[in-house]
This record gives C-alpha cells, sequence and structure tokens, in this order.
C-alpha cells in the first residue's frame, strides 16, 4: 500500500524542484516543449492503447494476443515515424524544435505505452501494483531528464505546436495502416469478426477527444507564449502545476479502485451495472476535492512563498482558479466512464470540443486583460461547462446520478471532514515557513493521497460488496 503514495510524493515534490532549477524563462520553453510532445504521443495512444487493446480484451476469453500485439508493434512504428516526420518538419520550420521535441515525444510515447500496458494487467488481472508502477515511472523520469533535455538548448516558438500537430496526425496514419496489416495476419474468424468494427467505433472517436482536451487544457500556455512571453508561460505554468497535481491525485486514486471494479461488473452484468460504481466513486471524490481545492485558494499565499522559489511569486494568482478548474477535471474522469462503458466515445469529442472553444475564446481576451490570472479562470469556465454538460447528458441518457440519498450525504461527508482537517493541518504548520513547513507540505500531500487510497479501498470494496448484497446497484 505504501508504495501507491510514491508516485503522488514525487510529482508533489517535482514542483519546489523545478522552480529551483528553472527560471521562469527556461521553465516556460520547457513547458512549450513538453506540451508540444504531450500532445503528438497522446494522439498516437488514442489508437493503440485503446481501439486495439480493447480488441484484444473481445479475443483475451480464447487467448488470442495477435491485436495485442499488433498495438506495440504498430505503436512501434508510429513512434518511429513520429520521431522522422518531426525532424523533417521542425528542420524547415524551426531547428530548435528537433532538440527539445524528438527526444521528449518519443520518451512521453514509451512511458504513456508502459503506463497503458500496466494499466490494462490492473484492469484484467486486478493488480493495482501494476498501475502504481506505472504511476511511479512519469515523475522518476521526470526528476531526472529536465536537465539533460534543457542542457541541449531550447528556444521558445508557435512552431513547436505545428510541428507536433502534423508529426502526431502523420504518426497515426503510418501506425494505423501498419495496425490493420498486423490484425490482418490473424485468424481469419478475428479479422473478419464485427468485434474489431467495434473495437474501431470505440477508439477512433478518441483521436479527435486526445485533440480538443489538448486544446481545452494545454492550449493557454501557447497563448500567454504570444501575448506574454516565455518568462509569463513558465509563471503560469509552475501554479498550474501547484494547483492541479493535488486534486488530479485524488481523481487518479480514486480511478485505481474503481476501474477494475466497474468493469469487473460490468462484464458480468452488463453496462448498466456499473453506473451505480461510477456515482459512488464519484461522491467520494467531490467530498475530497471541493474542500481541497477549497483549501488551496485559501492557504495559496503561505503555499507559493515555502515551496515556490521568489521569481514564481506571481504564481499565486493562477493557484485558487486552477484548483477548482481541477475539481471539475477530475469529475470529468468519473462522467465519462458511462459512454466508455456503453461504447458511444462518438458523443465525447463534441462535447468536450465545447469546452475547448470556450477555453480559446475566452483566453484571447483574458491572457491580455488578466495576464497570467486570465487563463485560469478561462480553465474554470471552460472545464466546468464540460463537467456539467456531460453531468446533464449522463443523467439524461444512463440515469447515473438518480435522487440524493442519506447515504450519499454520507458518501461526501466523510471524506469532507477529513479534508478538512489535512487543510486546517496545513494552516497550522505553514505559519512557521522554513524547511519544517515543506516538509510538512509534502507529508500533507501524502496524507491526502492515503485519505483518498488507503482507507477508501476497503471500505468501498466491502461498501459495495454489502450494497450489491442488498440489491441496491
Amino acid at each position: 500500500m505504501l508504495s501507491a503514495i510514491l508516485p503522488a510524493v514525487l510529482s508533489f515534490v517535482r514542483v519546489p524542484l523545478y522552480s529551483r532549477w528553472f527560471t521562469p524563462q527556461v521553465y516556460g520553453e520547457f513547458t512549450l516543449v513538453s506540451t508540444a510532445a504531450v500532445l503528438g504521443s497522446s494522439l498516437v495512444l488514442a489508437v493503440f492503447q485503446n481501439a486495439l487493446l480493447r480488441y484484444y480484451d473481445a479475443h483475451r476469453r480464447v487467448g488470442s494476443l495477435r491485436p495485442f500485439l499488433a498495438s506495440l508493434a504498430a505503436g512501434v512504428v508510429a513512434a518511429f515515424g513520429m520521431v522522422g516526420i518531426t525532424a523533417l518538419v521542425g528542420s524547415t520550420l524551426w531547428p530548435g524544435a528537433i532538440q527539445g521535441l524528438i527526444p521528449w515525444a518519443f520518451a512521453l510515447f514509451v512511458i504513456g505505452s508502459l503506463q497503458g500496458l500496466l494499466g490494462q494487467i490492473n484492469r484484467l488481472e486486478h493488480q493495482p501494483g501494476a498501475f502504481v508502477a506505472g504511476r511511479l515511472i512519469d515523475p522518476l523520469w521526470q526528476l531526472g531528464c529536465p536537465m539533460a533535455l534543457l542542457s541541449l538548448g531550447l528556444s521558445s516558438t508557435p512552431a513547436i505546436f505545428t510541428t507536433a500537430v502534423l508529426a502526431g496526425l502523420s504518426s497515426v496514419g503510418v501506425g494505423a495502416i501498419w495496425a490493420r496489416r498486423q490484425v490482418a495476419w490473424a485468424k481469419p474468424w478475428e479479422a473478419s469478426s464485427p468485434l474489431l468494427s467495434r473495437a474501431l467505433r470505440y477508439g477512433l472517436p478518441l483521436i479527435p477527444l486526445a485533440l480538443v482536451n489538448w486544446v481545452m487544457s494545454s492550449s493557454d500556455r501557447y497563448m500567454i507564449q504570444w501575448f506574454l512571453g516565455p518568462e509569463s508561460t513558465g509563471i503560469y505554468a509552475m501554479g498550474y502545476a501547484l494547483a492541479w497535481m493535488p486534486v488530479s491525485m485524488m481523481a487518479s486514486s480514486l480511478l485505481m479502485v474503481m476501474v477494475p471494479s466497474v468493469w469487473e461488473r460490468v462484464n458480468a452484468r452488463g453496462a448498466a451495472e456499473g453506473m451505480g460504481l461510477v456515482r459512488r466513486f464519484a461522491l467520494v471524490y467531490l467530498g475530497l476535492a471541493i474542500p481541497g481545492a477549497l483549501g488551496l485558494a485559501i492557504l495559496a499565499p503561505r503555499i507559493v512563498d515555502v515551496l515556490l522559489a521568489p521569481q514564481y511569486a506571481p504564481a499565486v494568482q493562477v493557484v485558487g482558479p486552477v484548483a477548482f478548474a481541477a475539481v471539475f477535471g477530475g469529475l470529468y474522469s468519473f462522467l465519462v466512464k458511462p459512454w466508455e462503458l456503453h461504447e458511444a466515445t462518438v458523443q465525447l469529442p463534441a462535447y468536450v470540443g465545447i469546452g475547448a472553444g470556450l477555453s480559446v475564446l475566452l483566453n484571447l481576451w483574458m491572457v491580455r486583460a488578466l495576464g497570467v490570472a486570465g487563463p485560469a479562470w478561462s480553465a474554470v469556465v471552460a472545464h466546468g461547462a464540460v463537467a456539467l454538460l456531460l453531468l446533464f447528458q449522463a443523467e439524461r441518457r444512463y440515469r447515473v446520478f438518480v435522487g440524493p440519498s442519506l447515504q450519499d450525504i454520507w458518501t461526501i461527508g466523510l471524506p469532507s471532514a477529513l479534508m478538512v482537517t489535512v487543510i486546517w493541518a496545513m494552516d497550522r504548520w505553514l505559519k512557521q515557513q522554513g524547511i519544517l513547513a515543506l516538509a510538512t507540505i509534502i507529508a500533507a500531500g501524502a496524507s491526502v493521497y492515503l485519505a483518498a487510497w488507503l482507507p477508501f479501498q476497503g471500505a468501498l470494496r466491502r461498501w459495495l460488496g454489502s450494497s450489491r448484497a442488498r440489491g441496491q446497484l
């Protein structure tokens, strides 16, 4: 169990270390390159870690590994295609993009593939340790590599965005062709099975979904760069990470428990039976995240003063709004499950696209009007609009959140009380400043993770099991 805390602690420690390693300008350039690389790798992973792996899931009961191996082979081809195309396009638009974007994009793809594979093991074999190992890869790599990457000498330019888009889209096409050939080599009944069509209908909409998600969550960095410069980008990105990470840890820790349980229920009883689990986990998340975000907003001046280097002091404007945007972002992770369970992912890009459009339109005005605080407030509006739209549609289509009950109040109230206690302890210790306060904040971050993981894993499983016995789900 304690190993589950390590990814959260390492991710949390990374923020103050980065603020001391990098000046705001250098961190801004680093952010622009890594954000562009995330887009390309996420577009590739949308196909190979979702559509084809779902096809593998469908055939797992007959022992067929061909679709699974095909997805890995296609992913390798796509990764090398991304490197080659990035080099070609980047040398034309901006040679500096090659130095940072190629190794970063390739490494992100490899890490994403490993995390997808380990997450798959967790979901299919009920091995949470595999999921924890996957989460541990990312913070370890991101703690060790930035200095080496930045030593290559990076610059900031909008050409990075164009390079990543072209590289990601082109490599998806190359990998998809290769994957189709691999699947065709499988047994005839597998290649012609309607399950392949179902898998593609499920997975292909995830490509535009990845794109609009990126626009909604990451395009603000480029708008800040265009209007205010890389130094402001670095300040915004540091405040964003400081606020978003603790809240997202609450969602990811609960998802670690929820996903295997939901799919087990779905495989045994159908999609409708998984809705009750999604509902209860979402309520537990809200009970943790809402008071957590409120505490971050209230304590933002002290947290920034203790954790970040003095040159990042303006990031205090970002922490509060982004914390509440993160609440909506985490809720999104739960609200998309009804569409995934019913294989209706084709509708998701349109819903998230509304948030992406809002984000771009608001940032065009708010970046110039409010500076680094502008994108933070636009993130609240964009993520909130998507979460509320999905909540409304989930209730209308799938009846997920039907009728509040006394048990729902208890579900939200218990984690809320726990989170308020953690925030009160942070407030008391932050007044002492210095290394002790820094260590206390890190311990509090670990406590938040413990609050979402250790008590609720066993309790939720027992509770959900007893609910099933009573026929409530």
